[in-house]
């Protein structure tokens, strides 16, 4: 998680530089606290220790706990696993669908 906190941080700058509106840190901290909410889900309810097993019904459990949050939670974790993705954090795109 700290390389996501790091890449969130470096593309705020890229932001600030292009003038562009970049992420505040509220912002940021609730990206965070929403992948933490996730590994600790994951731990929790399905006994996953590694963010790679995560598959598509993890994230429909998770985003069930707390409908009112599901669109932001959902975003929040579409970037994480692109970002995870293109670090080969995980093997799988988990917003794919077949």
């Amino acid at each position: 998680m700290e390389a996501f906190s790091d890449f969130m941080i470096r593309s705020r700058e890229r932001s600030r530089r292009a003038g562009t509106l970049p992420r505040t840190d509220a912002t940021i901290e609730a990206a965070l606290v929403i992948v933490r909410d996730l590994a600790l889900f994951l731990a929790r309810e399905s006994g996953k220790q590694d963010r790679a097993l995560t598959d598509v019904h993890d994230l429909e459990a998770f985003l069930a706990t707390s409908p009112k949050a599901r669109k932001r939670r959902l975003v929040v974790l579409g970037q994480f696993f692109r970002f995870a993705r293109s670090r080969k954090i995980v093997l799988v795109d988990c917003q794919s669908r077949p």
